[in-house]
């Protein structure tokens, strides 16, 4: 009787169990791998962008804001920084097409007026394609003839103003505009105006973006212009400008504080400089050490930018050397040796000071806020006046301004000192001292 293993060559052995689960485990261990390294490398390129936007909308939740025109403009910066981050990261991976479609997002987005310029019409009257790249790009030089704080504002305003049209009216209603429709959206701004600010940045908005279209604007219409004039006598309520510090504020001030800490002499800095240069403290902020050149005699400073220098030509100031101890040349020159760094160095006059264990040094680089500015100035001076609420960041300004004005300096002198370009500008900051106000009846001889 044969055995069932006659007539084979070997035996059959039973498979090992171990081997075999190990093979499938490492199988599928590398299946799973290929494929979620393909699904991680698929997320990075294609969806990043959307998980970058969704994480900055999540922060952008975390903020509180007072009204919700601050939210959208806060949501328009941020799809623009969105916009120049996507671009710079194809930048890097050479995805140039991709920078590119990111770029003239970000541009739509920023100028948003884009759609009131005709550029098809154009290069049709045009009928010559070689023509063709300078239509595309002349909106750009045409939205430059306005400074870009001032095309952001009337951007906002713009956009708010076709929202309106959108929702009440009809998508095409914003440019050309009717006269009618502008009288009703200036009514209804007006129930939740505090000021006729709102207004003012609808009309000229408006206004602006008709001209940019090169269309007679309707604000010019004896409708709207009785209606914003109505508007602007509802809300009228009466100017009450910050009282003027006191050069005798600014000696107690001095006698007060400390030379030898850094912390009193940036504040020293802000109130006798921008006190004695009638400077504005966003360009007091914005003044590096090295626009700063000092002599004998005087202290000049040099303003790259002004308010009223559209055409950033810039100007300087230039400051006394005085022997007093509230002179603004002094104090300056001790501000500087303490902070330790190079008279030609890049970096901001004022600076940030940060606490360390051997106390406040002096930040490399960066600047302060406005904000912080004037907060430091409001709690220098607020033992020595006796309503802190009278007094503003403008009152050193104007302080300066009184004081000359008062020393009978010539007019001419103090606006360009100060960068007036306009009489009345310059008055508004000029306090007239009671012996002034007492020549006029006494000159009557009555």
């Amino acid at each position: 009787m044969s055995t069932p293993t006659e007539g084979l060559s070997e035996p059959i052995t039973p498979p090992n169990i171990k081997d075999l689960l190990d093979d499938v485990t490492s199988n599928i261990t590398t299946v799973v791998e290929d494929r979620l390294a393909t699904f991680k490398r698929d997320l990075s390129e294609e969806n990043s962008e959307a998980l970058e936007t969704a994480a900055k909308r999540t922060r952008a939740d975390k903020h509180d804001f007072k009204k919700p025109g601050n939210r959208q403009q806060f949501e328009h910066e941020q799809k623009v920084m969105e916009c120049l981050h996507t671009a710079m990261d194809a930048t890097t991976k050479n995805a140039v097409e991709k920078a590119k479609d990111a770029l003239e997002k970000g541009m739509a987005l920023v100028s948003h007026l884009l759609d009131v310029f005709q550029i098809q019409d154009w290069k049709a009257e045009l009928s010559n394609p070689a023509l063709d790249d300078f239509c595309d790009t002349l909106p750009d030089v045409m939205l430059a003839s306005r400074a870009g704080n001032t095309l952001s504002k009337y951007t906002g305003s713009w956009l708010r103003w076709k929202r309106w049209c959108q929702s009440n009216l009809s998508a095409g209603a914003a440019c050309p505009a009717k006269p009618l429709h502008i009288a009703i959206y200036l009514r209804s701004l007006l129930d939740n105006a505090n000021t006729v600010a709102p207004m003012d940045s609808a009309l000229y908005s408006i206004r602006w973006a008709h001209s940019m279209a090169g269309i007679v604007s309707p604000t010019c219409h004896p409708m709207v212009r009785a209606t914003m004039e109505g508007c602007r006598r509802i809300l009228a309520k009466p100017r009450k400008a910050k009282e003027p510090v006191d050069p005798k504020i600014l000696a107690t001030l001095v006698s007060q504080k400390n030379l030898s800490l850094l912390s009193d002499l940036r504040l020293l800095c802000l109130c006798l400089i921008s006190c004695a240069g009638f400077m504005r403290i966003g360009e007091l902020l914005s003044v590096k050490i090295s626009d700063i050149s000092f002599s004998d005699s005087h202290m000049e400073i040099k303003l790259h930018k002004r308010k009223n220098d559209k055409f950033r030509e810039g100007s300087s100031i230039i400051i006394a050397r005085s022997p007093k101890n509230t002179c603004p040349v002094r104090v300056t020159e001790m501000f500087i040796s303490k902070l330790g760094v190079n008279v030609n160095s890049e970096s901001f006059l004022i600076r940030r000071l940060v606490h360390t264990k051997q106390g406040l040094k002096p930040h490399s680089h960066l600047g302060i806020s406005y904000s912080t500015a004037k907060d430091l100035m409001m709690k220098g001076i607020k033992p020595l006046v006796h309503d802190i609420s009278q007094f503003g960041t403008h009152s050193f300004r104007a302080g300066g301004a009184t004081a000359a004005a008062n020393s009978n300096v010539n007019e001419r002198c103090i606006a360009r000192h100060g960068g007036w370009k306009s009489k009345s500008s310059k008055d508004r900051y000029i306090c007239d001292s009671l012996q002034s106000k007492l020549e006029v009846s006494k000159s009557l001889g009555v």
